[in-house]
């Protein structure tokens, strides 16, 4: 958010956490970024006027919304004409995700308001937004630590995970995607 502040024309980050918020101003006064304001509001509220955004920056956000057709209305309202969203969430759509998230789940802390993506949720954005890029996190590439324990040589090792972690970046379509535990999207 730094990198985008200091290089943004007008940058406004939003959050519901006050203290969260609070943090985000000291940060952006210390990088000097006068261009830059930091506000605690809900993006789908009233009160958060702001619209017509060229980027729409949204790390680890989109998967918070419970009424993700209510999101989606509101980001296309808020974005500029050809403006874009870039996003970066959790994925729910394979079996060992899921049991994975299932062990984890009574742990989280945001348990209560998190809902990662699945093939529907995916379904959707692709129906209301031309998405440009998608990237897979940790799919085939998440095996690495298996491979890791294995008696084979620490390059083959290495070449092995490089080329899932390639093979999971460079999706070709929406099913290379669901194995990964995250995607990143370009919309």
């Amino acid at each position: 958010s730094i990198y985008m502040a200091k290089n943004a024309k007008d940058y406004v980050g939003i959050d519901l956490s006050d203290v969260a918020i609070e943090d985000l101003k000291v940060k952006l006064k210390n990088a000097g970024c006068s261009n830059a304001r930091a506000i605690a509001v809900d993006f789908l509220s009233d009160e958060f006027t702001e619209d017509n955004f060229d980027v729409i920056y949204a790390n680890g956000v989109l998967h918070h919304f419970e009424d993700f057709d209510l999101l989606i209305s509101h980001l296309k309202k808020k974005l500029a004409e050809n403006g874009v969203v870039i996003s970066y969430d959790p994925l729910e759509t394979s079996t060992p995700i899921k049991i994975l998230r299932a062990l984890y789940r009574p742990f989280q802390s945001d348990k209560a308001w998190e809902w990662p993506f699945k093939e529907r949720t995916l379904q959707k954005l692709d129906s209301n937004f031309s998405i440009k890029e998608k990237r897979g996190v940790l799919g085939k590439s998440k095996y690495g630590i298996i491979i890791h324990m294995l008696p084979l040589s620490q390059k083959r090792k290495v070449a092995m995970i490089h080329k899932w972690i390639d093979r999971d970046w460079k999706l070709k379509n929406w099913r290379d995607a669901h194995k990964c535990m995250h995607i990143t999207m370009l919309m």
